[in-house]
């Protein structure tokens, strides 16, 4: 399995962030790293889809990201750094609904793993952001991925959670391409990440 970005040049008017930035991620956890600006942001998002280069190629197991968008992210998931849900949803309507889309099952040994099992039927607007955020997590690898990208994934949490996300994640890191965008030099540490500076 791989993510590979090929001449990639992504610009904002006339802001260039990145002119033909090129990178190969296998299997296993890749750390973005970079001040505010740098474009941590974009580039996660230009890799998971969401925003078209100007120039160069997007792959995702050799199948192009912009070519062919339903089979290669089929392929991965992205996780932004902020719960992107209705707050009137509860966490059960937003796995099933994912679950659906991705013709897939909810893993209930995730959601148990993550101390979630109590709060399925609770809405967003009345969880705690880390609550949220275990839940986008728990969606994210719905449908076996085998990308997880993932924006600064332990902002906001508490010491407890960041110990569970960090956990999550190497439990995937043999499986999957994981890729996320941080700050956090004890996350790059502990989950052995790769690092690609900005």
């Amino acid at each position: 399995m791989s993510l590979v970005a090929e001449n990639i040049s992504i610009a904002y008017g006339a802001k260039t962030l990145f002119a033909n930035f090129s990178r190969s991620f296998d299997c296993g956890v890749h750390a973005i790293v970079g001040a505010n600006g740098s474009g941590k942001t974009s580039l996660l998002s230009c890799l998971a889809g969401i925003v078209k280069p100007r120039a160069g190629r997007v792959t995702v197991d050799g199948i192009d990201l912009y070519a062919r968008p339903v089979d290669a992210k089929r392929r991965l998931s992205f996780m932004p750094d902020k719960p992107l849900v209705y707050p009137f949803m509860t966490g059960n309507e937003l796995l099933r609904i994912v679950a659906s889309v991705k013709n897939d099952v909810v893993d209930e040994q995730v959601i148990e793993s993550l101390n979630l099992g109590r709060h399925v039927d609770s809405t967003f607007r009345s969880m705690s952001f880390g609550t949220q955020r275990k839940f986008t997590l728990v969606a994210a690898l719905i449908g076996n991925p085998r990308v997880l990208l993932m924006d600064e994934p332990l902002n906001g949490l508490d010491k407890d959670s960041k110990e569970q996300f960090v956990r999550v994640i190497n439990e995937y890191r043999s499986t999957r391409v994981i890729l996320f965008a941080t700050h956090d030099p004890e996350l790059i540490e502990r989950t052995h990440a790769a690092e690609i500076h900005l």
